[in-house]
């Protein structure tokens, strides 16, 4: 996961240096892979690609049959629907991280 997308993206660290953003990002997310029970952002990824993928060749196959164009666009619609999908659940995940990092640091 890259880090450097999400600099300057929260409010709560948004006044910070980008070298204290990316430490306490880089906090946040390992607060993440080590205290749930989700699997790793990259698990993550796969698996939503291949869900929708395959719901997308399902619902082509299902209703216009096997063809070349189907299943190209059952592709394409899958991995942009999952590109959406993972940035959303990585978004909530690294702000869930963040808090609870600022939530220690106060403390």
């Amino acid at each position: 996961m890259d880090i450097k997308e999400y600099i300057e993206r929260f409010e709560e660290i948004s006044e910070l240096s980008r070298d204290k953003q990316f430490s306490i990002l880089e906090q946040a997310r390992d607060e993440i892979q080590s205290n749930t029970s989700l699997p790793s952002f990259a698990v993550i990824a796969i698996i939503v690609r291949v869900s929708c993928i395959s719901l997308f060749l399902g619902a082509g196959y299902y209703l216009w049959g096997l063809s070349t164009f189907t299943f190209v666009l059952s592709v394409f619609l899958g991995l942009v629907f999952s590109r959406i999908i993972v940035s959303e659940i990585n978004d909530r995940l690294m702000l869930i991280g963040l808090k609870r990092v600022l939530n220690k640091k106060a403390v």
